[in-house]
């Protein structure tokens, strides 16, 4: 069976596992329905996003269920479009020509500066009374470019350049974490995470600190104000060590801890960390191990499973080969420690790449987390449903795509 995607690099874009994750979590529910279908007739749908080069895409989901998926080119446009459905399936975006529903929408930022590449999105509230607690959609790039603020029922969209955003300069993550901060606190003010690796200059020793993994804590204010006030609240973590690593990970816990994942540099190796913060970054607690691995650039991620449990997903390097394993920790409060909930687990059944930009980790359910990969020679994309059952029991299913042209592929298992 074929399924097709139009003018987006397939194999470079990180969201693309998502999109068939999506679509092959539907197979697999419709394996256990009466109604299930022929498997001949599986991932069939076709969807368009954006145009030729658009090849960056992230996306967010609404409190309501709602998703919207944003494309990017590169070479960098001013032009962003978007492709969105609300939770019934129907069009979230109406022509503001004819008003009817559509999962299409574009708009151009103005700005001069206007570099976007791969980015990470999320949905935000303004912690005040503006717009009585209506939700954006916000996105921030890699590297040294934008981040935007969009507001879509009033085609308008703000922007402001990372290093004003992080009131930091040198920001060097290719990618970032990006997380809403639940509290239980009765003021309606809402506060977002970024976790980051960046250079700062310390005025005190009149020197730059060097690379660091760094959280800062977020509010929005207003929509007209975003691109001249701060939104950063200077509540911040640094990490201790040097950090010449390209990406960090972080979720928020059921009794409200941050926990990320991140790699430090120490005595000429890489360690991987797992960091766990109180809402107000006290309390800091560090699992620390030694990698095997060396390249600055693989994969890491980690994911919310359940409770105070999380799943944290890096690559080993093994006999000239690359290899996904998967550690599930359980933050013990009464020991101050991490725990194992579960044994850790090694995939061994292909030589994957492990390119931090193709691969990812996402949740389905409490039960359910997806892995997706490619193998070295970029010929077929592994998807890994992780199951979990009963007494801390898994169950692995994979599924594999063979691309055999430019932008087809088939469905192999």
């Amino acid at each position: 069976m074929l399924v097709y995607f139009y003018n987006i690099n397939i194999i470079l874009s990180k969201i693309f596992s998502i999109i068939i994750i999506f679509q092959i979590f539907n197979c697999i529910k419709a394996e256990t329905s009466q109604e299930s279908i022929n498997k001949s007739q599986k991932i069939s749908r076709i969807i368009y996003m954006g145009e030729l080069k658009y090849r960056y895409m992230n996306f967010a989901s609404y409190s309501n269920g709602d998703m919207v998926v944003e494309t990017t080119c590169y070479p960098e446009e001013p032009k962003r479009m978007f492709y969105g459905l609300k939770a019934n399936g129907r069009p979230f975006f109406k022509d503001k020509s004819n008003y009817k529903e559509t999962p299409y929408y574009s708009i151009n930022i103005e700005s001069a500066d206007f570099r976007k590449l791969e980015s990470v999105s999320i949905i935000i509230k303004l912690s005040n009374n503006e717009n009585n607690g209506k939700e954006y959609f916000f996105s921030i790039s890699k590297l040294e470019c934008n981040a935007e603020l969009f507001d879509f029922d009033n085609d308008k969209v703000y922007t402001k350049l990372i290093n004003s955003f992080t009131t930091l300069f040198d920001l060097k993550s290719l990618r970032n974490a990006l997380i809403p901060l639940s509290s239980s606190s009765p003021i309606l003010e809402y506060y977002y995470i970024f976790g980051f690796v960046s250079n700062k200059y310390n005025s005190n020793i009149n020197w730059w600190e060097g690379y660091k993994f760094r959280l800062q804590k977020h509010k929005f204010g207003s929509l007209s104000e975003f691109e001249n006030t701060n939104t950063y609240t200077e509540q911040f973590a640094d990490s201790d060590e040097s950090s010449d690593g390209l990406q960090t990970s972080c979720f928020q816990t059921v009794n409200g801890l941050i926990n990320c994942f991140y790699s430090t540099n120490g005595d000429n190796n890489i360690f991987y960390n797992i960091v766990k913060y109180t809402i107000e970054f006290t309390d800091k607690i560090v699992f620390s191990f030694q990698s095997d691995n060396t390249n600055l650039d693989s994969f890491l991620k980690c994911v919310h499973l359940r409770n105070e449990t999380g799943v944290y997903a890096y690559y080993s390097y093994k006999n000239s080969l690359f290899y996904p394993v998967f550690l599930f920790k359980e933050f013990n409060s009464n020991e101050a420690s991490f725990k194992d909930y579960l044994p850790s687990l090694e995939i061994s059944k292909s030589n994957f790449l492990n390119n931090l930009l193709i691969n990812d980790l996402i949740k389905l359910t409490e039960s359910k987390i997806v892995f997706s990969s490619v193998i070295e020679d970029k010929t077929i994309v592994y998807i890994i449903l992780i199951n979990f059952f009963g007494d801390k029991k898994i169950k692995l299913r994979y599924y594999s795509l063979k691309l055999y042209e430019t932008h087809h592929f088939k469905v192999l298992k």
